[in-house]
């Protein structure tokens, strides 16, 4: 290990039951010799807290770096809460190299509150390898904050199918007339059809979105009884 750099995750919204919602990417730079993870820390530095909104904390890996996608990523752990803001993982195991990223996600609660944010940071010696030590020497904190929304989010995809048919017919009539003395006329017919049908099927995405909200309302009565 040579060193850590960070690539922002910009601001988006996170709906409820959402699952791995990226936080901070954090990249590796290695010498070519690679290296072994066996810890990991990371803290929220805005409101959004632990079981409230915040369901599960997570890590993956990619060896490829870029942008994270579960589809291609691997999983490297499940960052357990310590009750100040902080999720913690002190026994991984995980081999990493030059190039490679490391995802910190969450998962959204069923019912989180509304507007609470997360802007994720990697405190300075928080990130444990077993050949170079700890990394990094300042913090790495994202630059922006993402939002949560106590909504559930239900999308359906866009399906556009065109079919094309083809059909070609040729006909091709001979005639022979003899005259005499001695003619010969020969015609030849030939009729080419060709029909093409397209058919195009669209189905529109459904987008629909659900909030539901919580008003509280205190009424204070205030009686005066004069005997």
């Amino acid at each position: 290990m040579t060193g850590i750099t960070k690539t922002d995750i910009e601001p988006y919204n996170m709906y409820a039951l959402t699952a791995d919602n990226p936080v901070l990417r954090i990249n590796i730079s290695d010498d070519g010799g690679g290296d072994v993870l066996t810890s990991f820390t990371v803290k929220n530095l805005r409101d959004a807290e632990d079981s409230l909104e915040i369901a599960q904390v997570k890590i993956y890996y990619n060896a490829a770096g870029g942008d994270f996608n579960d589809g291609n990523s691997v999983f490297a752990g499940i960052l357990a809460f310590n009750g100040v803001d902080v999720w913690e993982n002190t026994g991984l195991s995980m081999n990493v190299a030059d190039g490679s990223s490391i995802y910190t996600v969450i998962d959204i609660s069923d019912s989180p509150r509304g507007g609470y944010l997360t802007r994720f940071v990697l405190e300075a010696g928080n990130a444990v390898f077993s050949g170079g030590g700890s990394f990094d020497s300042l913090d790495i904190e994202n630059t922006y904050s993402q939002s949560i929304i106590n909504a559930t989010l239900t999308t359906t995809p866009t399906i556009t199918a065109t079919t094309t048919q083809t059909a070609t017919e040729t006909v091709t009539e001979t005639s022979t007339q003899t005259a005499t003395p001695s003619a010969t006329l020969s015609v030849t017919e030939t009729v080419t059809e060709t029909v093409t049908e397209t058919v195009t099927e669209t189905v529109t995405e459904t987008v629909t979105e659900t909030v539901t909200e919580t008003v509280t309302e205190t009424v204070t009565e205030t009686v005066t009884e004069t005997v």
